[in-house]
């Protein structure tokens, strides 16, 4: 019971400090500002390659790891400052490096006590999920409406086996920081950042990973085999 008041005050700060975050990333990552500082910043990324890839890693990771609202922003700027296939690889680094360190936080969070509370209806539901775990997160991250750090815990706290997690990020992700890094190849002659991609991209990406996302949670048949051992069990068990 003295631990509650502490993880209470400990919640209260972390929530004060992502909201300040959010707030200055909203304030002073608006396109036009990112869009002059790339500008700026052209020649210096051209003359020192590897700082720029090793720089933009970070941000991306960060980014990832807080819920920042920087993903598409730093993808556009990956695309500027280092091309189309850099621009990519560093993307999806970055946000895999990133998004694991949440992934792994949420999880460590998580008292196994807690699992065997959830309703039944929930526990079927999570069940569904653990069927197809990389289609499940590929699915989720091409929906773009949801929020990439939300999906990272909401993954975690359904216990998602990590090597699917990383699996369906990096599928799921991998058309959609192609797309960005490709607009960012040609940002100093975009008006605003919706050029970037167009609303049926994202409406048609998002169609196709709601269609995923169903095909996931589609009851899986148990094979003939598996139920015969099953039955096989069962009867050894009672003789």
């Amino acid at each position: 019971m003295k631990r509650k008041p502490k993880t209470i005050i400990l919640a209260l700060i972390a929530t004060a400090v992502l909201a300040t975050l959010w707030l200055l990333c909203m304030k002073h990552l608006d396109f036009k500002t990112v869009q002059q500082l790339t500008q700026q910043m052209h020649a210096t990324a051209s003359a020192h390659i590897i700082g720029t890839f090793l720089i933009l890693i970070i941000l991306h990771a960060l980014g990832m790891l807080f819920t920042l609202p920087t993903k598409a922003i730093f993808n556009l700027v990956s695309g500027a400052l280092l091309g189309f296939v850099p621009g990519a690889i560093v993307t999806l680094l970055g946000t895999l490096v990133g998004t694991s360190g949440l992934f792994f936080l949420t999880r460590n969070m998580i008292h196994t006590k807690n699992s065997n509370k959830f309703p039944e209806r929930l526990k079927k539901f999570k069940q569904r999920l653990q069927n197809r775990p990389t289609l499940t997160v590929a699915s989720l991250r091409m929906i773009l409406a949801l929020p990439y750090g939300a999906i990272t815990i909401f993954c975690a706290v359904a216990k998602i086996p990590y090597r699917a997690f990383v699996t369906g990020s990096f599928l799921g992700d991998t058309p959609v920081v192609l797309l960005y890094t490709a607009a960012g190849v040609k940002l100093m002659h975009l008006a605003n950042q919706s050029e970037a991609v167009s609303l049926e991209t994202i409406a048609l990406l998002s169609m196709a990973g709601m269609g995923l996302f169903a095909g996931a949670l589609w009851p899986s048949k148990k094979p003939s085999g598996a139920a015969t051992s099953a039955s096989a069990k069962s009867n050894s068990g009672a003789q």
